[in-house]
């Protein structure tokens, strides 16, 4: 199912989760009525009740825009969980030694624009 991202809720939602996320987690998708949550499935955090988780969030690059769907939720085995665990692992490292490298200075600098 392609995610309608009519509500501007749904793309800032979407435009949060894909800064926050790591290579190898999975993204939950919760609905409510007409709105949608995104959280990471190694998150403590779950929406209040009376949202449902409808399935996962995948998306691709098509031309210059982002395409999410929603696809069914699956059982993983134990094999691909840690699997995914130590890409995340190597994925957080590598954005924190990018962000040591970036520095206070540049990033102000970068903001001037």
């Amino acid at each position: 199912m392609i995610l309608d991202e009519s509500d501007p809720r749904t793309r800032y939602g979407l435009y949060r989760i894909h800064i926050k996320c790591h290579e190898g987690q999975i993204v939950l998708v919760w609905h409510n009525g007409s709105h949608y949550s995104f959280t990471l499935h190694d998150s403590p955090y779950v929406p209040a009740p009376g949202w449902t988780c409808i399935g996962e969030l995948t998306w691709e690059i098509v031309g210059e825009h982002f395409v999410s769907e929603v696809q069914l939720l699956r059982v993983r085995s134990d094999e691909e969980l840690t699997e995914r665990a130590k890409k995340t692992a190597e994925h957080k490292a590598y954005r924190a030694k990018l962000y040591e490298r970036y520095t206070l200075a540049e990033r102000i600098s970068d903001l001037k624009i």
